[in-house]
């Protein structure tokens, strides 16, 4: 139980940092709304990992995370990148952007992947509590 609340609390934190990240790369600069940065994060997350379960792109790895996109799927958007466009960002821009969030994407997939194994071997090194 306390290794899922870990695990539930970092995904949150990892969450909360890719959301400061697309803030950085497409709010700041102005490429899009300030008052609608929240609806343009969340269709651009479940874009990427709706298209990131529909390939099937799963890693080798034994931790996939359910809410964070991971692999190619995480650094291509075609909507993004259209979005970006139309409202003044260069096409070699927008493609740096999808770019670099879908790095930050997989940066945060493995931390979380690295917690996981070590919360698994914790649990399997802790004898049953339980009486």
């Amino acid at each position: 139980m306390e290794a899922a609340l870990t695990l539930e609390t970092s995904r949150y934190q990892a969450l909360g940092a890719l959301r400061t990240r697309f803030d950085e790369l497409t709010v700041r600069p102005g490429y899009l709304s300030d008052q609608r940065w929240g609806q343009h994060f969340e269709q651009w997350l479940w874009a990427r990992k709706l298209d990131q379960q529909a390939a099937k792109r799963k890693t080798e790895e034994a931790y996939t995370d359910m809410v964070l996109p991971s692999g190619l799927t995480a650094r291509e958007d075609p909507e993004l990148r259209r979005k970006l466009i139309a409202n003044g960002a260069e096409e070699e821009e927008a493609a740096r952007v999808c770019e670099r969030l879908g790095a930050r994407c997989n940066q945060l997939v493995v931390r979380l992947s690295q917690l996981h194994s070590t919360l698994q071997l914790r649990e399997e090194h802790i004898p049953n509590r339980s009486l």
